[in-house]
């Protein structure tokens, strides 16, 4: 009799072959995400752009206020810390375009003062504020109409919709 300390697993050559299948494909999907995420970066960035609320349809960003618990300095500290509304739109670009275009000289697409799409750039484009495609949380800046009965002030269309904005136009 054998201890249980001296078993010995055997496998048959259709189950190693098997494993052996498993332990490919296993290695192949890792191969094939750091091709597609490290070497090729061949995935799609969003990023929030400053907006123009005179020429296009912006969305409209209202910090809202940190409550605190009274015991809780690092919240009591950040809530010290004033943040301004602002407008924006946002770019989709490919991440490999990106890397690139900060290793030239030029840096077409990518300067210090922001993203944008460069003419003919496929995989690229601006998404303005649409109120009927708004997600949770997302507001549109309306610009005032003017009027010389009342007071201009600023207004902001918000949505609780959960569908994604899909209104985009690319930059050419």
């Amino acid at each position: 009799m054998r201890d249980d300390d001296d078993i010995i697993i055997i496998f048959d050559k259709t189950t190693k072959r098997i494993f052996l299948v498993f332990i490919i494909l296993f290695l192949g999907m890792i191969g094939y995400s750091v091709l597609k995420f490290l070497v090729f970066k061949s995935f799609q960035i969003t990023a929030e752009l400053p907006c123009d609320v005179t020429t296009e349809a912006c969305y409209h960003y209202e910090p809202t206020p940190l409550v605190c618990e009274p015991e809780d300095t690092k919240c009591q500290e950040q809530a010290l810390i004033p943040d301004e509304p602002y407008e924006y739109k946002i770019i989709s670009k490919r991440a490999g375009v990106i890397d690139a275009c900060q290793k030239t000289v030029e840096r077409l697409g990518c300067s210090d003062e922001g993203l944008s799409c460069l003419p003919g750039e496929k995989h690229c484009s601006i998404i303005y504020c649409d109120p009927n495609n708004l997600m949770e949380g997302q507001a549109c800046y309306e610009p005032p109409t003017e009027s010389a009965e009342t007071d201009v002030t600023d207004t902001v269309t918000e949505s609780t919709d959960t569908e994604p904005a899909t209104s985009s136009e690319p930059v050419i």
